[in-house]
């Protein structure tokens, strides 16, 4: 379960990176970042959305999944917290009976992440290709700057 939340917090981290760094060019304190998902080069209209906020050094990610929760009485919700003030990341996982349960990881032990320094244009805009490894798996993360 620990090796999970660590490699999944690396792509979190790529992603809510980002949102912080875009919020900072701005000059603003506040930040709000919906991404959308593509699988096989094709935009999925059944994965959730993925959301990021930004304030004072903390992100939050999470997903809205109401379709999820109505297949899956009990599915649970999830939020990251990144704090980059303090280096670490809090993950939230709470169930319709009340139940929650609670993770913290430390930057310093989360799977690093490789900047390809790979580029293309997708929808326009100039992205730069980073890497991760999930559970075996290798994620390849398109983000951009612009």
């Amino acid at each position: 379960m620990k090796n999970i939340l660590r490699t999944t917090a690396a792509a979190l981290l790529i992603i809510a990176a980002q949102a912080v760094e875009a919020a900072k060019k701005t000059d603003k304190a506040y930040g709000k970042v919906t991404y959308g998902f593509v699988y096989n080069g094709k935009e999925s209209n059944h994965s959730p959305m993925l959301y990021v906020e930004y304030s004072q050094g903390v992100a939050k990610v999470w997903q809205d999944a109401p379709s999820v929760k109505k297949l899956i009485p009990g599915y649970a919700s999830e939020a990251t917290i990144i704090d980059y003030n303090d280096q670490t990341v809090y993950r939230i996982c709470s169930f319709d009976d009340g139940d929650s349960f609670y993770a913290t990881t430390p930057f310093d032990k989360i799977n690093k992440v490789d900047y390809t320094g790979e580029t293309r244009k997708i929808l326009g805009y100039n992205c730069k290709k980073a890497t991760t490894v999930i559970n075996s798996n290798r994620i390849d993360i398109w983000y951009t700057e612009d």
